[in-house]
């Protein structure tokens, strides 16, 4: 598996990233709610397994017989789809943050 997002992928994810931040500074105007960095990481993470999953889709083969290959399947799947979504995490956690005047020292101390 080719984990390195290219171009086309950083496009995607700079475009979801966009609409996130327009949908929550809509939902923070409208009804008053404060969007803190808690709920930023959890969005962001949330996002970025979808989007993982959708560049790097993963494979769980079940193994009827035996659970244990079942087991070391599923962890092998969850592994491979997490490290995808960190890449995209990386990326999208960033854009999203500095949108909402959340630098690295900021995002880290702010609650």
């Amino acid at each position: 598996m080719n984990e390195v997002l290219d171009p086309i992928q950083l496009a995607v994810v700079g475009a979801i990233a966009a609409i996130v931040v327009q949908v929550l500074k809509l939902i923070a105007a409208n009804f008053g709610v404060d969007i803190h960095r808690g709920w930023l990481t959890i969005i962001a993470f949330v996002l970025s397994v979808a989007i993982g999953y959708f560049f790097f889709p993963v494979e769980v083969v079940i193994v009827p017989d035996d659970p244990m290959a079942t087991a070391t399947n599923l962890i092998a799947a969850a592994s491979a789809l997490l490290g995808s979504a960190t890449l995209v995490y990386n990326v999208l956690l960033e854009k999203i943050a500095t949108k909402f005047n959340l630098t690295k020292e900021r995002f880290l101390t702010s609650g």
